[in-house]
């Protein structure tokens, strides 16, 4: 894809997703539900005790990359890999609102759809009791900052933050 690194992003939409980092979907997946994920709702304690969320497995969350979403080729290998090995609790973090906007923009919001995971994974934290050392994060392209933020949002207790092919325009390392 051509990408225009001087164009100006999309301020609307960026301030919405400041405002509310929960417009993104977290999707879970486990042994008991494989193929049709849960969807877990931050600050809902309910959508997380009435899942198949298991507090005593690990929990991989994946995130996609720009021009992605929950349905890319990705994010299903990578969710039936980790559960066709171990009993795990996998969560999808499906964030295409901004990640089918322009680059720029969708780079420029990264950070705070990481907050709001970050955000999210205290709130998986506080309801289950389930530690951050059990909690591996996993992101692809613009996903892999995205991981990254929200690795720093939680102190950085995570277990394991493992970046597929980080995206290299407008990041400064």
């Amino acid at each position: 894809h051509t990408v225009d690194l001087e164009a100006e992003p999309d301020m609307e939409l960026l301030n919405e997703i400041q405002r509310d980092p929960a417009n993104n979907r977290y999707l879970l997946y486990t042994r008991r539900n494989q193929r049709i994920s849960q969807t877990l709702t931050i600050n809902n304690a309910n959508s997380v005790t009435n899942s198949n969320f298991n507090a005593n497995v690990p929990t991989v969350v994946i995130a996609h990359g720009w021009l992605s979403n929950q349905y890319t080729d990705i994010n299903p290998t990578i969710r039936d890999a980790y559960l066709g090995k171990s009993d795990v609790n996998v969560i999808v973090l499906d964030w295409r609102r901004l990640a089918l906007s322009d680059y720029a923009t969708a780079a420029r919001g990264v950070p705070a759809v990481g907050r709001g995971l970050g955000q999210f994974l205290a709130f998986l934290n506080r309801v289950t009791g389930q530690a951050f050392t059990q909690m591996h994060l996993v992101g692809f392209s613009l996903g892999a900052h995205l991981v990254g933020n929200a690795g720093r949002e939680v102190g950085g207790r995570v277990a394991r933050v493992t970046a597929l092919d980080p995206a290299g325009p407008l990041w400064n390392y």
